[in-house]
């Protein structure tokens, strides 16, 4: 092994890298086989435990529902009137006939009655102990079945079922039940009863249940045969051999299936599911194909244009190396003279001007960045100036305090409340000069003009305060939250119909202070949030970019600025990130 590595690393760097494509190759073909395997693997026991699931869940819903079907054929009254006229014994004497017509009659008033009970019933046919055949038929029916030819077979069936229902499928598709009879009082054995039903009401049954959609379904008889069955064409010849299975997968016509076997335990029924997994498996193969083939075009193709580049890297190496060689001998005046002008031929041209232009241009950027920044920021400061510089505050507060006294002598409490706290928030202007301010004195500040917003329309707005108080010495700048207060008010709560929340929160979230101002109004496109953040297509939220702008140049760092969330009809979130 140490001889192999070390005959590896003795090569040149070309046969290296073609060995290494040769080794990947390799392991990509048994990776995608190994991968084959094991998806189909996994794939199959997947199905064949859905399978089950799905086929133990059929097996309960169908329980039930022929439980249904049972319970109205055979635990009704007209049953237990059959089964009391039945136990009439036979007359002999003088007026047997006219006594034996009468037992007839009301037998036979017994079946039209049971007949006509229920509407899935074709014909009904009783056997007494005399083995005398009684019969009801609706009138667009016929029995396809000879009651006298299988009464004995019938009779041992029913004996030996010891009072349980059969269920047998007929040669014209319908379905049979039968069983034994009794007299309600003595429990005394008075015939068997054969009920001749319409099978559409189980397939109804099995689409309200949904599971007919490609799914191949045989519910087998009392006596093995398919009673029932929703089958491809391909698996309707098979179906006579299925109950003997006991396999998990069975093939037929070079197609497997997830063979799963339920009984229906009331009903004595036997229930198979069976699931094609052959489309799955061809599925994953065709894909594992092209999988492989495209990764052997790619390795061919990532070869050839390998080898094209290394052969030009190793020419412009051996250059490289002649020329260093050549002033590692003293010869300062070598010229070195690239094949091409890649990455290795500009290293030979600028290797010696290289550290002193880097460093001389690094200097130069760094000190234009900060005299561009200082003089942006002094820009946008001088606007905010001339801003609030456009009406003297101290005129604007004299004025509001004769106001007030006005309203006062007037007694219109409402009007001074208002111009009160309009005067409280010019008060502010005035004292918070400065460039920063504590977070706690903007929140004041912020609470108040959203207090005066909340009292001008006392019906329309409500504001939730979920400031950390933890946070109150944080230094944050000086009105950073007016602009985005006031665009929440004006065009978030402004624009809808009834009431509005306003909601102000801050937290420290991955070491970075969080305010984030949240309204529930009409709320912005994508388009209208891309707009906004871009005073250049659209003015009507100019004071968002301004805050945006604002916080980059105080703090020059990407991960400090602006992010807004909106979606229209559902409101507004504006989350500020600034340093702590």
């Amino acid at each position: 092994m140490r001889k192999l590595f070390e005959k590896f690393s003795n090569m040149k760097l070309l046969y290296k890298l073609l060995t290494v494509y040769f080794f990947v190759f390799v392991v990509i073909i048994l990776f995608s086989l190994i991968l084959f395997g094991y998806s189909a693997t996994i794939i199959r026991e997947e199905t064949k435990f859905a399978s089950e699931q799905l086929t133990r869940q059929i097996s309960v819903n169908l329980e039930q529902d022929l439980s249904t079907t049972t319970n109205n054929l055979f635990g009704t009254y007209n049953l237990i009137l059959l089964g009391d006229n039945l136990s009439v014994p036979l007359a002999y004497g003088e007026d047997a006939a006219y006594k034996n017509n009468i037992r007839g009659y009301s037998i036979r008033r017994a079946l039209n009655e049971y007949l006509y009970s229920t509407s899935f019933i074709n014909w009904i046919g009783v056997i007494d102990t005399n083995d005398y055949i009684y019969t009801s038929v609706r009138p667009t029916k016929d029995i396809a079945y000879n009651l006298e030819e299988n009464m004995q077979r019938d009779r041992q069936d029913c004996i030996e079922a010891g009072g349980k229902i059969l269920w047998r499928v007929l040669e014209d598709g319908t379905i049979s039940l039968s069983r034994l009879i009794y007299n309600n009082a003595t429990m005394q054995y008075t015939g068997y009863v054969v009920v001749n039903i319409n099978p559409q009401i189980f397939y109804d049954t099995l689409n309200s249940f949904g599971i007919l959609g490609g799914v191949n379904l045989i519910i087998y008889d009392s006596f093995s045969m398919p009673m029932l069955y929703y089958l491809s064409e391909d698996l309707e010849s098979a179906m006579i051999t299925l109950p003997s299975q006991e396999r998990d997968y069975i093939s037929v016509d070079g197609q497997t299936y997830v063979f799963s076997k339920e009984m229906i335990t009331k009903s004595g029924l036997e229930l198979i599911k069976l699931t094609n997994i052959s489309a799955n498996a061809a599925k994953i193969e065709d894909l594992t194909k092209v999988f492989v083939l495209t990764c052997i075009c790619c390795l061919l193709l990532i070869s050839l244009l390998t080898t094209l580049v290394l052969s030009s890297i190793s020419k412009n190496i051996r250059i490289l190396m002649g020329g260093i060689e050549q002033v590692s001998s003293g010869d300062l005046s070598v010229q070195i003279q690239p094949v091409s002008n890649d990455e290795i031929g500009e290293i030979a041209v600028s290797f010696n001007q290289m550290t002193e232009q880097m460093n001389r241009l690094v200097g130069e950027v760094k000190k234009e960045a900060r005299l561009r920044q200082q003089k942006d920021y002094q820009l946008l400061e001088a606007k905010y100036q001339a801003l609030q510089s456009q009406i003297n505050p101290h005129f604007m507060f004299n004025a509001l305090e004769s106001i007030n006294g006005i309203a006062k002598i007037n007694q219109d409490n409402e009007i001074s409340s208002l111009i009160q706290k309009l005067a409280l928030l010019l008060r502010d202007n005035l004292d918070r000069s400065g460039t920063f301010c504590p977070l706690a004195e903007e929140i004041e500040y912020i609470m108040n003009y959203l207090d005066l917003f909340r009292q001008i329309y006392p019906s329309k707005l409500v504001i939730v305060n979920k400031h950390d108080p933890d946070l109150d010495t944080v230094a944050v700048p000086t009105f950073i939250l007016q602009p985005i207060v006031e665009n929440a008010v004006v065009h978030g709560i402004g624009q809808k119909v009834g009431k509005g929340v306003i909601t102000i929160s801050t937290r420290i979230y991955n070491d970075v202070l969080q305010i984030s101002v949240t309204d529930d109004g009409v709320g912005m496109s994508p388009q209208t949030v891309r707009q906004a953040l871009n005073p250049k297509e659209n003015r009507k939220h100019i004071g968002l970019n301004n805050v945006n702008e604002r916080i980059h140049l105080l703090y020059n760092e990407d991960i400090y600025g602006m992010e807004v969330t909106s979606e229209p009809g559902k409101g507004t979130t504006v989350s500020i990130c600034l340093p702590i």
